[in-house]
């Protein structure tokens, strides 16, 4: 369900109706019996509520559909592997790494790579911000697995900090 206005609009609506039902049955009524009174605000409440509740339930179920649609493309556009020459891959890493992003850096160019049937992937970190010992042992396991494919990896866009750092876990 998709009406284009927003939700608190729609409920301030309904509650709006809600008591302009009330007063203008209270008034054709005219009653001043306190039980007549309470049995109109529950006819009322019982008309209005389930209408109220179904709209927050679609929307809350189209919210959800939205999310995770959005974060479906966003899983997709963090690791994206793209081919550039017959055999060339590349992959450009934005923004912070953890473990779970590792493991779909790990995923995407692991399948990119048989996918794209590629020789050699370059895995570019230039925008990757902190790089620290996790991600970087990440990126080296990453570059060691696509080596056990049979694919060549490179890593560019190294600062000389994180080569030092690298260079000290491929030791250990």
């Amino acid at each position: 369900m998709n009406l284009g206005w927003p939700l608190g609009y729609l409920t301030e609506g309904m509650q709006a109706f809600r008591s302009v039902c009330i007063r203008t049955l209270i008034n054709q009524s005219e009653t001043q019996n306190q039980d007549e009174f309470l049995e109109i605000v529950d006819d009322v409440n019982n008309w209005v509520d389930p209408i109220k509740n179904k709209l927050i339930d679609a929307y809350s179920s189209n919210w959800t559909s939205i999310i995770s649609l959005q974060k479906v493309a966003l899983q997709e556009l963090s690791a994206p592997l793209i081919p550039v020459l017959d055999g060339v891959t590349i992959m450009p890493l934005v923004g912070t790494i953890d473990t779970d992003r590792a493991k779909l850096i790990m995923e995407n160019l692991l399948d990119g790579v048989i996918k794209h049937r590629a020789d050699v992937v370059l895995i570019d970190i230039t925008g990757v911000p902190v790089v620290d010992t996790m991600v970087a042992h990440h990126i080296i396991q990453a570059a060691e697995a696509v080596r056990l494919i049979g694919a060549t990896c490179i890593l560019v866009g190294i600062r000389p900090e994180i080569a030092q750092r690298s260079l000290t876990l491929e030791l250990t």
